[in-house]
C-alpha cells in the first residue's frame, strides 16, 4: 500500500467515531484502487475506501452500503505537481533528476506518487505555510483557491474555528476584514496594536496627551516638533486625530 493511501487509512483512523463507532484500531488491506480497514482484533471489515483517481481525487468510505466522502484532494491550477486535500494536507508528485551534460544542475519532472508536504508555521498568527516552487505560501488560501474558487476582491481567510493552524476545508470560508475581525473578538483572539502597544510606536499615550494639549494652548506645530523630535505629518495627525484615534 503506497505512502498516499496508508495516508487516507490515518486520517480514517482519526475519525474513528465516524466509523460504525469503531473502538479498535485499524488496519488497511490494499486491492488495487480498494483499501479494506479492518479490526485488528477481530480481523473483520469495517469499511471499504474506493480511490476514485481523476483531477478532483476522492477517498470514498462505504459503511451499511452508504457511501461517504472521507478525503478530497484537488489539484493547484497554478502549480502543476501539486496538490491539496480537504483535511488541509498539501501533496506533490515533483521529482528533481540530475541532468547530464555540460550544463548539468537539476530538473523537476511531474511523477506518479505522491509525497505530504511538512508545513511550517509562522511566526504572526501562527498560519500554516509549504514552500512550493521555492516560495512559501499560506496553507489555508491554497484549499480556499482549491476547492471553493480565487479569493474574491477585497476578502480575506476566515477560521470559523479560531485555530489558524486549522486549514481543513470546512474550516474555511472567503470573508470581509471586518467579518474577520469579528471572529477575533468572539474566538478571543483579537491583539490590540493600537497606540504605545504598537511595535512601531515612538511615543506614550502620556505624551501624545501632551502634544495636543500644547497645540490646542497655540505653540506652534514647529517647535512641537523639535521639542518631541517628530515629523511634520506626525504632529499634524496626532493634532487632528488621524493618529492615535484610541486617545480622547
Amino acid at each position: 500500500m503506497n505512502f498516499f493511501l496508508s495516508y487516507c487509512i490515518s486520517s480514517l483512523h482519526k475519525q474513528r467515531a465516524a466509523v460504525s463507532g469503531a473502538s479498535n484500531e485499524l488496519a488497511g488491506v490494499s486491492t488495487e484502487n480498494e483499501v479494506l480497514v479492518l479490526d485488528r482484533v477481530t480481523g473483520s471489515c469495517r469499511c471499504s475506501i474506493r480511490f476514485v483517481p481523476s483531477e478532483a481525487s476522492t477517498f470514498f468510505v462505504r459503511i451499511g452500503g452508504q457511501r461517504k466522502a472521507v478525503m478530497e484532494y484537488r489539484e493547484l491550477e497554478k502549480y502543476p505537481g501539486y496538490r491539496v486535500g480537504s483535511d488541509g494536507s498539501v501533496w506533490t508528485c515533483l521529482v528533481r533528476k540530475k541532468m547530464r551534460g555540460q550544463t548539468g544542475g537539476t530538473k523537476c519532472f511531474i511523477g506518479t506518487d505522491w509525497k505530504l508536504l511538512k508545513p511550517n508555521f509562522c511566526a504572526t498568527g501562527g498560519y500554516r505555510r509549504v514552500s512550493i516552487r521555492g516560495k512559501s505560501k499560506k496553507v489555508h488560501t491554497l484549499v480556499l483557491e482549491a476547492f471553493v474558487g480565487p479569493r474574491p476582491p477585497g476578502m480575506e481567510c476566515r477560521h470559523l474555528d479560531g485555530n489558524p493552524q486549522n486549514a481543513a476545508r470546512e474550516n474555511l470560508v472567503w470573508g470581509t476584514p471586518k467579518e474577520n475581525t469579528r471572529d477575533h473578538f468572539r474566538h478571543g483572539t483579537h491583539v490590540d496594536n493600537r497606540g504605545e502597544k504598537s511595535a512601531h510606536a515612538k511615543l506614550t499615550a502620556e505624551q501624545v496627551s501632551e502634544i495636543r494639549i500644547l497645540c490646542a494652548g497655540g505653540i506652534a506645530q514647529k517647535e512641537i516638533r523639535q521639542r518631541f523630535g517628530l515629523s511634520k505629518s506626525c504632529v499634524s495627525k496626532i493634532v487632528s486625530g488621524k493618529a492615535w484615534k484610541n486617545l480622547p
